[in-house]
């Protein structure tokens, strides 16, 4: 992980700015522009673990980055700077950052989806930090034998309708919970279609099957005989154009398996 720093020396002070994030390991690594300064030697790191009060110093000579090991995974270090010039004078301290090394984050939430009975579903999650290890929740309770970054669903069924989150723990940080995904189980995949306003000879309807799954629009004027007009993502609007060209026309929609 980097950190990144910007130093700036104006009338004898130090500014540091920073944003932070969590590491996976009991390192940090910060890193800063260099100061315009012509008079800068170096830069000191100080560290601890309350703010305001730094128990390390580390001497970085005139580099504009520092890796700083041996840290405890877990715990919050507060961290500031400070430059000096070839006779040992530093400055006052920079505005102080902290960073909660080694902490377990969520990177990517699972997403809620819908599905229809029968089909499958997918939930993932994905996390830094180590030594992790998964437990996904159903409504709150935990699912047997689900244990992996992945949840797959097979044949889901309407009682599987729900709340779905993860709980990642990490051997050395503990455990942090995701957000709720919901899974909306349907019936049926098969589309409800109902009218839709239209131009004057233009024709319309509106396409409301599993929200996320794909349906094709046919036409037919026989019911024997049918052309696709279009394959979209539910829900949407399907407009014929060319409805006026025809004394009668029949429209039906064809779910596309996943």
């Amino acid at each position: 992980m980097r950190v990144i720093l910007s130093l700036l020396i104006v009338a004898g002070s130090l500014f540091f700015a920073a944003g932070t994030q969590a590491v996976t390991s009991s390192s940090v690594t910060l890193a800063w522009d260099p100061s315009p300064s012509q008079n800068v030697a170096g830069y000191k790191i100080y560290y601890g673990t309350s703010s305001g009060s730094y128990i390390t110093a580390v001497p970085v000579a005139n580099l504009t980055n520092v890796t700083i090991r041996g840290l405890n995974g877990g715990t919050t270090y507060y961290f500031a700077a400070t430059s000096y010039d070839s006779t040992g004078a530093e400055s006052d301290f920079s505005p102080e950052i902290s960073d909660n090394v080694g902490a377990t984050v969520i990177t990517g939430q699972p997403s809620s989806q819908s599905s229809a009975v029968g089909q499958n579903a997918t939930f993932s999650v994905s996390a830094s930090g180590s030594n992790l290890s998964y437990q996904w929740m159903f409504n709150g309770n935990s699912l047997a034998s689900a244990t992996n970054s992945v949840l797959n669903l097979n044949n889901v069924t309407a009682n599987q309708s729900g709340n779905y989150a993860v709980n990642v723990l990490s051997s050395s940080t503990g455990t942090v919970g995701s957000s709720p995904a919901t899974l909306t189980v349907y019936s049926t995949a098969a589309a409800s279609l109902a009218t839709a306003v239209a131009p004057k000879g233009q024709f319309a309807i509106a396409i409301s099957g599993v929200p996320g799954y794909q349906y094709i629009v046919q036409a037919s004027t026989d019911m024997v005989n049918w052309v696709s007009l279009q394959t979209n993502v539910a829900p949407y609007n399907f407009v014929d154009s060319n409805a006026s060209q025809f004394n009668h026309r029949f429209y039906r929609t064809l779910y596309v398996s996943q």
